[in-house]
This record gives C-alpha cells, structure tokens and sequence, in this order.
C-alpha cells in the first residue's frame, strides 16, 4: 500500500542517521544503528554514493531523489515512490522494491543482483517508463512487474518475466543470458538486435 502523507526529517536528522547507519555497517553492527528512514518526505535527496546496505526507506516519497553510485544491498524500498529517482550505478544486491511506483526510474549501468521488483508500478500516465541502459540484471525477479515503455538498450538480462508488461518497451541491442518468459507481454515491443544466450552447462 502507497502512503501519501509523509514525515518530514531536517537535514541535520538525516545526516546522523546516515552517519550512525556508516558506522553500524563499518563496524558489522557494533556500533551505531541501521537507517530507518521509513514513510518520510525524501524527495529531491541527495543520497549519491552512500551506503546503505539493509536501509529501511519503505514507504517513503523519493521523487526525483539521487542515489546514484550507492550502495542499496538489501536496501528496503517497498511501497516507496520512486518516481524520477536517479539509481545509475548504483549496486542493487538483493534489494527490496516490490509493490513500489518506478514511473522513469533511472538504473542507467546499475549492478541488479537478486533483486525483488515484484508488482512494481508505473502510474497511468507515464509514457517514460525506466531507464535501464547498460545495466546488469541477474536474477532480478520482476512478477507482475510493470515495466512500459522502459529502456533496455544494451542491458544484460537473467530475469524472471512473470506476467511482466513490457509493452512498448525497447530491448535494442541486449544480452539475454537465461531469462524466465513465462506469460511474457511482447506487444509492441521494439526487438532490434535482441539477442538470446542459450544457457550450457559446464
């Protein structure tokens, strides 16, 4: 479920509880705490390069928030709005994102590791759908994932497509190592160059 009022958090909040969250992950939970940043007004953040492996950002708003180069292992995203938000390069391993809004999500050269974009969604009017260009996805779990419109270009694919829309999707020019079609929506999708890596056992 989508909340839409938020918490608000100052600046100087959210500093310390980065900072306490550094310390928790550099210390192996010795010192410090994990972020809970969870059902807070994020949008337009700066969170660029940061770690924040095991976060708790769920239900929270990041519209259009920077998080590009962060480390986000087992970061928790779910029901958060992610509209907008800058991931490029960002490692995702293991990250939390089902049940969020991704309307021009940008996971331009991203790092996707097992990943859960399950019943993820776009809003009705977005024709921008996400920006995957370049990026590795592997073992990315996208069930009933909505993902129109969205930009494959020369991305690396080992995904599950389960009842996912890709419809006017554009997978020009990448890599498909093994993925998962069952129930695949290729409806006006573009497929130039598309190419299929059987999977061979060693």
């Amino acid at each position: 479920m989508i909340i839409t009022h938020f918490k608000t958090i100052s600046d100087e909040e959210l500093t310390e509880s980065l900072h306490l969250h550094v310390l928790w992950s550099v210390s192996r939970g010795k010192k410090g705490k994990p972020a809970n940043l969870t059902e807070l007004d994020l949008a337009g953040s700066n969170l660029t390069g940061l770690n924040l492996y095991y976060a708790d950002l769920s239900h929270s708003n990041l519209t259009n928030a920077r998080l590009n180069g962060s480390y986000l292992g087992l970061t928790n995203f779910s029901n958060s709005i992610l509209v907008g938000a800058n991931l490029s390069g960002a490692n995702l391993s293991g990250t939390i994102l089902t049940n969020a809004i991704i309307n021009n999500l940008i996971l331009r050269g991203a790092g996707i590791f097992r990943a859960d974009f399950s019943s993820a969604s776009q809003l009705d009017s977005s024709e921008l759908g996400l920006d995957l260009g370049g990026a590795i996805l592997n073992q990315v779990i996208l069930t009933n994932t909505d993902l129109r419109n969205s930009k494959f270009l020369g991305a690396t694919l080992n995904v599950i497509f389960e009842n996912t829309d890709v419809r006017g999707a554009d997978f020009t020019g990448t890599f498909d190592s093994w993925s998962s079609f069952t129930q695949k929506v290729f409806a006006s999708a573009i497929l130039n160059e598309y190419t299929i890596i059987p999977f061979r056992e060693k």
